[in-house]
Parts: C-alpha cells; structure tokens; sequence
C-alpha cells in the first residue's frame, strides 16, 4: 500500500526525532549560575540519572516542574544534585 507521493505506508509520516542527551550542549560561556537554572525535558533528566522515564517519575516527582500545561522539565542544577554521573 502507498502513501503520499509514492511512500509506503511504514514511511509516512515520518518518525518523531526525540532529542537525547548528546542534543542538550550547554555553550561554555554560560555562567555557572545560570547553568543550574537551564530546564531540560523529563527524558533527558532521566538518561542523565541513568533510569528509565517512568522510574524517574515516580522516584523524583518534586524536582518535575509544570512548565506549561504539557511540558515537563528539571532545572540542571537539582538534577546534577541527584546524579550519579558527573555534569559535562
């Protein structure tokens, strides 16, 4: 079966390219205060902790802040608070 313009169906639409961890560079020259304020997205927070989306939901659900009606994030600064791993 064909889709638009002579794509099968498994091709179109085309996939949601989600943004991982290696997406989220913070520029050099960003002060370290203003780093710890920096809001990255629910599944990036949880790569850096190095667990699942939902484990971190359910672990840290008072460092996830509503930033709009559907937009989740957690400022890097209580993130790398938690984490195991070291900020880059």
């Amino acid at each position: 079966m064909t889709g638009k313009a002579g794509t099968t169906s498994r091709e179109y639409p085309p996939k949601k390219n989600k943004r991982k961890l290696r997406d989220w560079a913070i520029p050099a020259n960003v002060p370290g205060w203003l780093r710890e304020k920096i809001k990255v997205p629910v599944p990036v927070a949880a790569e850096v902790v190095g667990v699942s989306e939902d484990t971190f939901r359910r672990s840290y659900p008072e460092l996830i802040i509503n930033v709009s009606p559907r937009r989740q994030a957690v400022e890097l600064g209580t993130l790398f608070a938690i984490s195991p791993t070291k900020p880059v």
